[in-house]
């Protein structure tokens, strides 16, 4: 079995996790989270450096790497443009393994995906989607400027206007949330990990190697990472590392990228952002854990509220989105796409709420429109969403989704109504088993979709007020 179906235990042994995915076989056909299937071999037999030329061309060579054991390269291939990162000693090959176990179990629009993963000679190598954007900090290559350049990304993102700050740091947040749902902790999370496209108002994380499942006894006198933005228990030999380590950890970030010196205690005077995101940023770097808000998602939710009240903020723009089931539990899903960043995802039928609409005429007229029918029976609500940003007539919203349940027998949608959605982002409507969603890997809003469809075929329908994740 391939893709993230087989890879549910955060800790699950390497080598069974290489069996998982198919790295054994001579040819893989590995799908990423976006649905990507790269056909890459297991292993080589021939230096890096002289295959990748046989599946793509290099574009760039990211610097000397001065102090880094590791090297990465971007190739342009049939499939896009990829980033293969290579390492070669022990140490920072078992990081690499590390950052293969997190990338199959976490999924998150702000995470490129790891797609495949391959043997070399002298080591192993990760293959993931480039990330468009500007690295804001990168140490180890000198042809990136300095974090205090001011022609550097750095201190370009630290001059942009305090809403577009506060949604990248909403993004940051929300893609931890999403890390630590699937039992991980940050370690090592700093500035040098963050991509921003400015262009796109959208952030990446890149080299998450070090992401461990939690909680976890910290066995050395100090936890690897940027002393500006690690905790007080990561100082600590034989403290608990765990998810309220990582919302120390976002506080930290809030409190730098928002003005605050990097190596000193945030002060108020510094801090761009309101009063509420400063109290929020304090509660979450408390030196007592059981004084910070307990989990990741709790900072989020606070975060979230209170950039609403922020001048300048996102506008809200409210969504519902219907569940369609046939007799057999399959779904019925649309697909969109992001062709900037080579990314595609598969959500159910819907779309934003018009003034003076209720939820169910929402529903009624998304399911008219999108799938040209009107006689589909609307049921109960079975949760929401929210924390993602769509791009609207050239607008960016924060969305938050309503969802609800429809059951019906099974109907073929017409070639034509496929084609009238093309006009309106739709690239494609088809029917999903929650099988077929997991073995191929597929990228779904939410994310735990085909999960989710198991509750609901076992009869355990989700509360009014679940959260489904984003």
């Amino acid at each position: 079995m391939r893709g993230r179906a087989a890879l549910t235990a955060p800790d699950l042994p390497f080598d069974l996790l290489e069996k998982a995915v198919g790295v054994e076989d001579d040819l893989t056909a590995h799908a990423g989270h976006d649905g990507l299937v790269l056909r890459w071999p297991g292993h080589i037999d021939v230096p890096l450096s002289a295959f990748l030329p046989t599946v793509g061309r290099v574009v760039r060579q990211f610097g000397d790497r001065v102090d880094s054991r590791t090297t990465i390269v971007g190739v342009e291939t049939a499939s896009g443009r990829l980033v293969v990162k290579h390492a070669t000693d022990d140490e920072s090959v078992g990081w690499l393994e590390s950052a293969i176990r997190f990338h199959a179990a976490v999924s998150h629009p702000s995470v490129p995906p790891v797609l495949h993963h391959l043997r070399t000679p002298d080591g192993l190598a990760t293959v993931q989607r480039w990330a468009s954007g500007d690295v804001l900090v990168d140490k180890f290559d000198p042809t990136v400027p300095g974090r205090d350049d001011p022609g550097s990304p750095y201190q370009r993102f630290l001059r942009l206007p305090v809403p577009e700050i506060t949604d990248a740091l909403r993004q940051l947040i929300h893609a931890n949330v999403a890390a630590t749902g699937a039992g991980f902790v940050a370690v090592d999370l700093y500035d040098g990990c963050l991509i921003y496209d400015f262009e796109r108002h959208a952030l990446s994380l890149i080299d998450l190697d070090l992401y461990r499942p939690g909680p976890f006894v910290l066995e050395t006198d100090r936890q690897y990472g940027s002393s500006a933005f690690m905790a007080p228990e990561e100082w600590q030999r034989g403290a608990t590392i765990d998810e309220r380590t990582t919302v120390f950890t976002l506080g930290r970030f809030a409190q730098v990228l928002l003005g605050c010196e990097r190596d000193d205690a945030a002060e108020r005077d510094d801090f761009r952002g309101s009063d509420s995101l400063f109290d929020i940023s304090m509660r979450a770097c408390a030196s007592d854990p059981a004084k910070r808000y307990q989990s990741v998602a709790a900072l989020f939710r606070a975060w979230s509220v209170a950039i609403r009240e922020e001048p300048g903020a996102l506008p809200v723009r409210a969504a519902v989105r219907v569940l369609v089931l046939d007799e057999e539990g399959r779904t019925l899903l649309c697909q969109y796409g992001d062709d900037a960043v080579g990314r595609t995802w598969w959500v159910p039928p819907g779309g934003g709420q018009e003034a003076g609409e209720s939820d169910l005429a929402t529903a009624r007229r998304e399911l008219r429109e999108e799938l040209d029918r009107s006689d589909l029976e609307i049921g109960k609500r079975i949760g929401s969403r929210a924390g993602g940003t769509v791009l609207v007539e050239g607008r960016r919203f924060v969305q938050e989704e309503r969802y609800y349940l429809c059951r019906c027998s099974h109907f073929d949608v017409a070639p034509d109504v496929i084609e009238r959605g093309r006009s309106e982002g739709i690239r494609d409507i088809r029917w999903w088993t929650s099988a077929e969603l997991r073995d191929q890997a597929v990228d779904t809003g939410p994310r735990r979709l085909p999960e989710l469809l198991v509750q609901i075929a076992a009869g355990d329908l989700p509360a009014v007020d679940s959260d489904l994740g984003w």
